[in-house]
């Protein structure tokens, strides 16, 4: 994550109460209709298109290791005054067209949301909200 991130006072406040580090927060734009799911508990598994844009985010090839994400930061839109939710990152599970395995992180949702087998997807398992701004 970006250290021109800015949080608000309260936001601030729980990033140090848990002893936050940038390394350790994924920021991600996501739809307000989404992110109001996501607060209400009705959304769990947040997917995004398999790339190595956001494979990046979360595994570092060169030492060939998971990053050390424990939160996501959904901002819902991309106005400055947007809401935004910080929230605990479980896992991830990759669906890869044709692979002989794939996880079955989400399969259901992930069809519900439209992804089909045919597709390849990233599924990221949600925690807890920590704290929300302007929800």
């Amino acid at each position: 994550m970006g250290k021109n991130i800015k949080f608000s006072k309260e936001m601030q406040a729980k990033v140090d109460e848990l002893g936050l580090k940038p390394e350790n927060i994924v920021y991600l734009p996501i739809a307000q209709r989404h992110l109001k799911r996501i607060v209400d508990g009705s959304k769990k598994v947040e997917f995004r298109e398999r790339s190595a844009f956001y494979q990046d985010k979360f595994y570092d090839y060169k030492k060939e290791v998971e990053k050390p994400v424990t939160h996501i930061l959904f901002q819902g839109g991309y106005n400055p005054d947007s809401p935004r939710v910080l929230i605990e990152f479980i896992k991830y599970g990759e669906h890869v067209k044709n692979a002989k395995i794939n996880s079955p992180i989400g399969a259901k949702e992930a069809e519900i949301e439209g992804f089909t087998l045919e597709d390849e997807y990233i599924g990221l398992i949600l925690g807890e909200v920590v704290c929300k701004e302007r929800i």
